[in-house]
């Protein structure tokens, strides 16, 4: 029963880290990291939500890092 709750309180930390990182990522942080995201509005910023609450530890990676893909649109 330990090791269940212990995966438990992992999975609950994990995602609610994610949360609070992705709400700042659609905000602020995915510009950084894309520059064709810039000027997007609403509804593509809470598409993207999701992704970036589940991948949040590859997108805080590569904003430390200061990968930046720049578009030719």
């Amino acid at each position: 029963m330990l090791i269940a709750q212990i995966i438990v309180y992992t999975a609950t930390a994990y995602a609610a880290a994610g949360l609070i990182f992705g709400l700042w990522f659609v905000v602020y942080g995915v510009d950084r990291v894309d520059a064709g995201a810039r000027g997007t509005g609403a509804f593509f910023r809470f598409l993207i939500l999701f992704g970036a609450a589940i991948f949040w530890p590859l997108l805080a990676f590569r904003l430390i890092r200061g990968n930046r893909k720049e578009t030719n649109a």
